[in-house]
């Protein structure tokens, strides 16, 4: 349910899987200019690029540090060639630290006092940004204009 209401609104999950079929990991991008975004404090609408927020990340416990997460952003990249990517990583959350930040080449760039919002539990986080590492840019971004210039 969860994850069916986020395809319903809109946001993209790229996901692994087991064998047998069941999610190993996943992680749900979303388009801050989206309308049914809900990202709040994300610092997105100064940045003058086409960004995806990873919005949540999700490996099972048991294939944690197998690479599922350097996979998962593969996937990403490839669904957003040319875009930058940022999230929102709580500071005791050192697995996500160290995966963003030391294996997958983000930057900080800013560090916020948050809340919870399930719980009403106030946090401390760091919002990190990594610019996208294609050399190419987009002539636009509207799909249907994309489209156009692509058979052109």
């Amino acid at each position: 349910a969860y994850l069916a209401a986020h395809i319903r609104s809109g946001m993209h999950i790229v996901g692994a899987f087991h064998m047998d079929g069941t999610l190993a990991a996943a992680t749900i991008l979303t388009d801050p200019t989206n309308k049914t975004a809900q990202l709040g404090e994300f610092p997105v609408r100064n940045l003058k690029t086409k960004v995806i927020v990873f919005q949540s990340f999700m490996i099972d416990p048991e294939h944690q540090g197998k690479g599922l997460s350097h996979i998962l952003d593969n996937m990403a990249k490839d669904l957003y060639p040319f875009a930058d990517f940022m999230a929102k990583i709580a500071t005791d959350n050192q697995n996500s630290l160290e995966s963003f930040i030391g294996r997958r080449e983000f930057e900080i760039i800013a560090e916020v006092d948050s809340l919870d919002v399930r719980n009403n539990i106030p946090y401390r986080a760091v919002f990190v940004f990594r610019e996208s590492l294609s050399i190419l840019r987009p002539v636009c971004c509207d799909a249907a204009q994309a489209d156009v210039v692509l058979k052109a």
